[in-house]
């Protein structure tokens, strides 16, 4: 495909709300904030990337990720890149694998340069990181709130036929995250899956008692289950359900995932934690090894979700980017995930034109 040369780095604060509050921890999130990046050849291709650290998650502040834009914006222009698939991702690791660049914004980089490669190419996105065009494929839905709200929002993605469900369960109220998956089971019936999600918050007998009040049937696994790695296995012997590990988490390394029974799924989240190149190089370890891999959404808009649901295609289409469905200013005309859940890689690419009228408003108005 020959060199792509780098002309010029835009970027514009972009804000977006959440349909309704979602609670993350400590933290009640409403709205999203973040970056809008423009990346431009010298031929006058454009790729877009979007920079928005999930407050309470991501390590990086937006502040910090706005001081290395301004960095970047000087650095940038001029640079050539060889614009094939590989040669452009071993270019992007060796130049931001250092870790010195915020998440988010790496993230948000490689997703604008891998699309001016794509389209330099005349490939979508899924099908320049794949090789090939992958299959449609359904995305989860994630769940919320308490047992009423929950259960209201399962039975409307349920008809809309979404059938694998996500959940945060790591509440030391365990009898109420136990009668939230009872009720759950109930209503869904019994072909629906849940993935759900302990964040670490439960020490080993915690995690036991919930497994055992709970039960194996339609959990598909549970992701972190404990605060150590090391009890995980522990948990595994015990109550017999699959445990997810998510890449980056406090003393658990890819390289070792073959060593814990019991871990069939690894969880990347390329725009908090190391970007796309990063999150490739896990999923094809995590591949090699026979785990399968999770790409999961952190509530960004239509612009980062493009470039996770392209990655999931590439990966085989299992992704967890049902958070997408709580945003309501979306800043695009077509949405890469449509309500039914489904997603059809074909088509996946940002381009000027499909950017809502109020964004490109706002572009041209800086």
């Amino acid at each position: 495909m020959g060199d792509l040369k780098i002309d010029s780095l835009r970027f514009y604060p972009i804000s977006f709300s959440l349909e309704r509050a979602v609670r993350l921890g400590e933290q009640e999130l409403r709205r999203r904030e973040g970056f809008l990046l423009q990346v431009t050849s010298s031929e006058g291709e454009v790729g877009f990337g979007e920079a928005s650290p999930l407050p309470g998650v991501s390590r990086e502040t937006l502040g910090k990720v706005g001081h290395q834009l301004q960095h970047l914006q000087a650095e940038l222009p001029g640079v050539r890149v060889r614009a094939g698939s590989g040669e452009l991702f071993a270019w992007l690791f060796r130049r931001w694998g250092d870790g010195l660049l915020a998440s988010s914004l790496k993230f948000a980089l490689e997703s604008a340069i891998i699309s001016l490669a794509a389209k330099r190419g005349g490939l979508g996105l899924a099908e320049f990181l794949a090789g090939e065009v992958p299959r449609p494929f359904l995305t989860s839905a994630f769940l919320s709130g308490d047992v009423r709200e929950t259960m209201a929002q399962a039975l409307f993605y349920k008809q809309r036929g979404i059938q694998t469900f996500c959940l945060a369960v790591g509440d030391r109220n365990i009898p109420l995250a136990v009668r939230r998956i009872e009720a759950l089971r109930e209503i869904l019936g019994p072909s629906a899956l849940l993935r759900l999600d302990a964040r670490g918050c439960w020490g080993i007998e915690e995690a036991l008692l919930f497994a055992g009040s709970v039960g194996k049937n339609q959990i598909e696994h549970i992701l972190t289950p404990c605060r150590e790695p090391k009890e995980w296995e522990i948990f595994a012997r015990r109550s017999d359900i699959p445990v997810a590990a998510r890449a980056g988490w406090p003393g658990f390394s890819i390289e070792d995932c073959d060593l814990f029974f019991g871990l069939e799924t690894v969880v990347v989240s390329p725009g908090v934690e190391d970007g796309v190149t990063g999150a490739l190089n896990v999923m094809a370890r995590a591949r090699e090894q026979g785990k399968k891999v999770v790409v999961e959404g952190a509530f960004e808009s239509g612009v980062g979700t493009t470039m996770l649901a392209a990655l999931a295609a590439g990966g085989g289409g299992t992704s967890d980017l049902g958070s997408f469905f709580w945003i309501k200013d979306r800043l695009l005309n077509e949405a890469p995930v449509l309500d039914s859940g489904m997603i059809f890689p074909r088509n996946l690419s940002v381009s000027s034109e499909g950017l809502s009228a109020a964004v490109r408003q706002r572009l041209h108005a800086v």
